[in-house]
């Protein structure tokens, strides 16, 4: 019976020496939470780098954009100083004009009603090319009055021999850069003094105008040049007349 009890204890000792140990599993569980922990390890600072990056890609383009914003606001002061610069050089420049531009304007009425002398080619050439009859006598018409109204109105009142007279003074006087929107009021016989036909007395009427720069043609493109058809530019006779008076 000993003998039998012995075999049967060697038994269980070969069973219990024989069933799988849990060491390995143990390891392998271990070995994959450290390479576990090595990967978290490794995404954290992946991270942290991109992280890194990008605040110093915000900054730089933050930077950017302050440099943009201040160029801006430069461009901005100095585009507010040139308008500025603009506005006063209008000011002094319509100063200048309210000055000079009665006498001017007097100096034009004064010129339509004057003939230029024979050897003034180059005057009867630029009159004729606005259309004035240079063999016209200036003495066939004159003003009598002149005045200033509201708005820079203005009305001229004079006398002349004919209706043909005043025809060709009405035309010479649109040609003046001080008389806007010139309007012909009325032309009519006045009474007669028994020593010729009665003179034909007339009104206009304008607006006055004492800047220089309206009313001009814009600068004709050069001889040659094409528009947007293709088609080239037919070179205009310009009609230059005269703006001041002469003496």
């Amino acid at each position: 019976m000993i003998r039998i009890n012995l075999l049967e204890t060697a038994q269980k000792k070969r069973r219990k020496r024989s069933l799988p140990s849990g060491a390995p599993a143990i390891a392998l569980y271990v070995a994959l939470l450290l390479l576990e922990g090595f990967l978290l390890y490794f995404w954290t600072v992946s991270k942290e780098d991109s992280l890194l990056a990008q605040q110093q890609l915000t900054a730089e383009a933050q930077q950017k954009l302050d440099g943009f914003k201040k160029l801006k606001e430069e461009r901005d002061e100095l585009a507010k100083k040139m308008e500025e610069e603009k506005t006063q050089a209008n000011i002094f420049a319509q100063l200048k004009n309210a000055t000079v531009g009665p006498s001017n304007m007097f100096l034009f009425l004064a010129y339509v009603l004057t003939t230029p002398p024979l050897e003034n080619h180059a005057e009867r050439v630029a009159q004729e090319q606005i259309g004035w009859n240079t063999q016209w006598d200036t003495d066939r018409a004159w003003f009598t009055s002149v005045t200033q109204g509201k708005d820079n109105k203005i009305t001229l009142v004079g006398q002349a021999i004919s209706h043909h007279d005043v025809d060709e003074l009405l035309h010479r006087l649109r040609a003046s850069i001080y008389l806007q929107g010139l309007r012909f009021l009325s032309a009519k016989a006045g009474k007669a003094d028994g020593k010729g036909p009665p003179l034909i007395e007339f009104k206009i009427e304008a607006v006055l105008n004492y800047d220089p720069e309206v009313g001009k043609a814009p600068p004709e493109p050069p001889e040659g040049a094409k528009d947007k058809k293709g088609n080239k530019d037919k070179k205009k006779g310009s009609e230059a007349g005269p703006e001041k008076g002469k003496g």
